[in-house]
């Protein structure tokens, strides 16, 4: 009887875990943050960056890890897309919103446009600014662009 209680929480857990999975992808449309990123603030994720993350690698024409030796290539070949969202690890999420407006960064050693976007420090906070002062200094943080046309 003892047995037969445990494997049945047991299977109640898999299911359940299962399935917030499933809805995890099936509830974030990408498509939506591209054209109003505010909408992770309403979302009930844990972490909706890495939920982004995690549907935009299919959904992404063109995902890309950059680093300070390739950014400027990065950032050039974004201009060629409707939509670049940067994210860094599983704190930070950006769009590109102005590419012509853009500041010189002397640790990036390129040109950092303007983005907006989050970063999370328990909750997401809300922020605008050039990319090189929400991205942080070079270092062996993951960052990524995500390219939608």
């Amino acid at each position: 009887m003892k047995s037969l209680a445990i494997s049945t929480a047991l299977s109640l857990i898999l299911v359940a875990c299962g399935s917030n999975e499933h809805n995890t992808d099936q509830n974030l449309d990408v498509h939506k943050i591209l054209n109003d990123i505010t909408i992770l603030e309403k979302s009930d994720a844990q972490n909706p960056i890495v939920d982004f993350q995690q549907v935009a690698k299919n959904q992404a024409d063109k995902s890309l890890k950059f680093n300070k030796n390739n950014i400027g290539k990065v950032l050039f070949d974004a201009r060629d897309f409707s939509h670049c969202i940067i994210t860094v690890d599983d704190h930070t999420i950006l769009s590109i919103t102005d590419f012509e407006d853009c500041q010189q960064s002397g640790s990036w050693g390129v040109c950092m446009p303007m983005a907006n976007g989050y970063i999370k420090k328990g909750e997401l906070i809300r922020k605008s600014d050039y990319l090189n002062n929400l991205i942080g200094t070079p270092d062996m943080q993951v960052r990524r662009a995500f390219l939608f046309k």
